[in-house]
């Protein structure tokens, strides 16, 4: 799904530049909010199986990948150059810039646990 989200960012910003509605062409790029989103509980909608999976809301099946968003050569450059050190994100701008470095660069190495129903099923060495 992260070579998908690359790639729809890409797609969106191809046709940025051609639009001539500013309003349409910002819409038509790819924000990290939105891409995780309908990778999430907007698949979820879309599959109308979004009241058992989608997000962490009670009573929902923990279905769900852990990233990592220092994983990979290229996803440590991005992370280094946001200036973050091992802290965690503090403001939603920050949150944004880690999940857009991930949709970019990341890859298989970013995935870190993968869970199913509450089950642990994978952990990276």
């Amino acid at each position: 799904m992260l070579n998908v989200l690359d790639d729809g960012y890409k797609v969106g910003m191809l046709n940025h530049g051609t639009v001539k509605d500013p309003a349409e062409a910002e819409r038509n790029k790819l924000s990290a909010y939105r891409a995780f989103w309908s990778i999430t509980l907007g698949g979820a909608e879309g599959l109308y199986i979004d009241e058992f999976v989608g997000n962490f809301a009670p009573g929902k099946e923990a279905d769900l990948v852990v990233l990592d968003w220092n994983a990979g050569q290229a996803a440590q450059a991005w992370h280094q150059s946001l200036n973050l050190g091992e802290r965690s994100p503090t403001t939603m701008q920050q949150a944004s810039d880690l999940l857009f470095g991930i949709m970019m660069v990341g890859d298989d190495r970013s995935v870190a646990e993968t869970w199913v129903m509450g089950n642990r099923l994978y952990a990276r060495p």
